[in-house]
């Protein structure tokens, strides 16, 4: 496991704590675990395979086709914007571990720190897609008894997540020993 000491947490460590673990995404790990960036590029794409084959099909009633041609730009401008974010946001993106705490930072401009108690987690998991078990990454959820109410009035598990971490297996077993097994 690394073993680092990283200056993204350096205000958030007490000086009686050491950091036994810390990570920063790579650009090309992270942009794969943000499924939305994905989800908005397949249906641009869906939507302009659609527009295109209508238009090669019957290209006298592609006419009244023409306003559906603004859906595969809206997609695209939702691509490019998350694809932005995304990588604005990676500078200030990192995880880390000390034997007490859990630290969590992120944010485009100004970082937002969230340190976490290891007493307060009640369950770690680990969530893999496809793509990041080839790779060797994966995201690691901590739930810490927060809940959020949807809209419908129903009560939902809320995680905090370290997002296309390397070795994540390893990473879970250091952080289950930390917080007794949970």
């Amino acid at each position: 496991m690394k073993n680092s000491s990283d200056s993204l947490f350096d205000r958030a460590v007490s000086d009686n704590e050491k950091l036994l673990w810390s990570y920063r995404p790579v650009l090309t790990d992270y942009l794969m675990a943000y499924r939305e960036l994905w989800y908005a590029t397949g249906m641009a794409l869906i939507f302009f395979f659609s527009f295109l084959i209508v238009e090669l099909v019957t290209p006298e009633r592609a006419a009244s086709w023409k306003f559906f041609a603004l859906f595969p730009a809206v997609g695209i401008l939702a691509f490019t914007y998350m694809l932005g974010q995304r990588i604005l946001s990676l500078r200030q993106t990192g995880y880390a571990f000390s034997e007490r705490h859990v630290f969590f930072s992120r944010g485009m401009i100004t970082p937002e720190f969230k340190v976490v108690d290891v007493r307060q987690i009640r369950s770690i998991e680990i969530k893999q897609g496809w793509l990041q078990r080839l790779s060797g990454k994966g995201d690691i959820r901590f739930f810490t008894g927060e809940q959020k109410i949807d809209e419908s009035g129903l009560t939902i598990k809320s995680f905090d997540q370290w997002e296309a971490v390397d070795n994540p297996h390893e990473v879970f077993k250091a952080l289950q020993r930390l917080s007794g097994g949970n």
